[in-house]
Order: structure tokens, then sequence, then C-alpha cells
């Protein structure tokens, strides 16, 4: 399992020690823990917009892998993509989540113009329900964002993920080494 991160805590903190010890606590947590005999890969970093590149190395040094954006103190959508890119350069694995927000302070919306720009490795829950992209946006994804997986949602809206499944990007050609 992956987490999708730890940001609905009590209390979650914002500031850059705060959200680097939640990240590292929560994989030291999973490292070596095995509820029902699985791997639990935790330990997401919240992006903040007082995240400073050197920040990114020392998580990865110490473990932390994963970074999920949408929920950070930024003054638009877009403002992540630095950050972004940052996180990416350390070697982090970054999500963004989609749609209309979920938590109170994260944006109204993340639209998949938005995801264009940020270009995160994920675009989670984009048949989200409650929190869906719009059809033709999910299609603008398929077409426009090659490097962005799409993550659908078992729970979210059916009709939405049978549009995203239609217009899904053939996976490229395997070399059979012959």
């Amino acid at each position: 399992m992956i987490s999708a991160s730890e940001v609905h805590v009590p209390g979650r903190p914002t500031g850059p020690a705060g959200v680097k010890a939640l990240a590292i606590a929560a994989q030291r947590c999973f490292a070596d823990y095995r509820p029902g005999g699985m791997t639990v890969h935790a330990g997401s970093v919240i992006l903040e917009s007082s995240l400073e590149p050197a920040d990114f190395g020392e998580l990865r040094a110490a473990g932390v892998w994963m970074a999920k954006a949408g929920f950070g103190d930024f003054p638009s959508p877009k403002a992540y993509a630095p950050v972004v890119r940052s996180a990416k350069e350390a070697g982090l694995h970054v999500m963004c989540r989609t749609g209309g927000g979920s938590i109170g302070g994260s944006h109204s919306k993340i639209s998949a113009d938005d995801l264009l720009e940020i270009q995160p490795h994920v675009a989670g829950h984009v048949n989200g329900g409650l929190t869906a992209l719009a059809p033709e946006e999910n299609a603008h994804l398929v077409v426009e964002g090659p490097e962005i997986a799409l993550q659908v949602a078992q729970a979210g809206n059916l009709s939405s993920a049978t549009s995203i499944s239609a217009r899904r990007r053939s996976p490229p050609a395997r070399s059979t080494g012959c």
C-alpha cells in the first residue's frame, strides 16, 4: 500500500520543520510494521511554500520519497510548480490532488491546466466524486499530460472513470531484447 499522505492529522503542522518531521515520523512508523502482512509505504511530505531544495534533500536522505501537492499554503495552484520541480529534482515522487478542495485552507479547485503547469508524477483522484475533474479536463490531461499518471479512485465518479479509461494512452512499446 502507498499512503496518500498524512494530510488529515489534527493540528497538522505547516512549517518546514513540522511537515518534514511528520513525513519522517510516518515513514519510520511503517518502515518495519506490516499490518496484515502487507508493506505500507508512508511518509509523504505535504508541500508548503516555505520548503526549500535543501529540505527535499534532507527528506530523501531520511528515507522519505513521496510528496503531496494541493494542501499547502500557496497563493494559487500554479505556484506549486517550482516547489514540485525541486521535490522531483531531489528524487521525490509527487502526487497532486485534483478538482475541488477537500480540507479547509486548500484551494477551491486544481484544474487540468494547473496540473499541466505543476507537472506532478500523479494526478490524484481525477474521477473523485465531488472533487472530480470535468470530462473535458480529464481528456485534456490524457492528450497534453503524457508524463502525468492519472489515479482513478475506486469510490469516485463511475461515469468519469469510464470516460478516462476510454481515453487512456497506449503504454509505450517495450523492447523484447531480441
